[in-house]
């Protein structure tokens, strides 16, 4: 156990474990010992440098926009987090009438208003739901441990259309 343990926390002996840990470093500036991250990814079984270069996959072009819903902490959201994860997907409500905002996009799961696509985006997206464009709101992350106001984040993306059952794609253009 104990080189397994060495193997995994590279430390000397003289360093005790809240000091191999410790944000503050020595005098020269350097902190020691491994990062918290290099410490986490090599408890997984992933090297330090190997976890830092994984990056994100490309951008989808299709994803439009990616914000935290709006209004969150103020609507039926935090009673929902326990059963909120990530790839949920989200309805985008046109909210006609609303007090301060003409163009306000509702956020709603099932009948639970989860809160507002932010102002500065709902007029851009409304305007593409109301020129016909399919929009899919989805859950990308759910964070029940940050300030309310940062829970839920999510995207709207563009959906494509698949080919309907009447395309036909034979080169003789279906004369037989």
């Amino acid at each position: 156990m104990a080189a397994h343990v060495a193997a995994i926390i590279p430390f000397d002996l003289e360093m005790g474990i809240l000091d191999w840990l410790n944000p503050r470093g020595d005098e020269s500036g350097e902190r020691p010992g491994l990062s918290r991250r290099d410490f986490f990814a090599r408890v997984v079984g992933r090297s330090g440098e190997a976890a830092e270069q994984q990056r994100p996959a490309a951008r989808d072009p299709n994803v439009l926009h990616v914000f935290h819903v709006d209004g969150f902490p103020f609507y039926d959201g935090p009673v929902l987090v326990p059963v909120l994860r990530p790839g949920t997907n989200f309805e985008l409500v046109p909210e006609t009438g609303h007090a301060t905002d003409p163009n306000a996009l509702r956020i709603q799961w099932k009948r639970d208003h989860l809160g507002y696509v932010p102002a500065e985006l709902a007029e851009e997206l409304r305007a593409l739901l109301a020129g016909g464009v399919k929009l899919v709101c989805r859950a990308v992350r759910v964070s029940p441990n940050v300030e309310l106001s940062r829970v839920l984040e999510v995207e709207v993306r563009r959906v494509e259309e698949e080919p309907g059952p009447d395309r036909n794609d034979d080169e003789s253009g279906g004369v037989e």
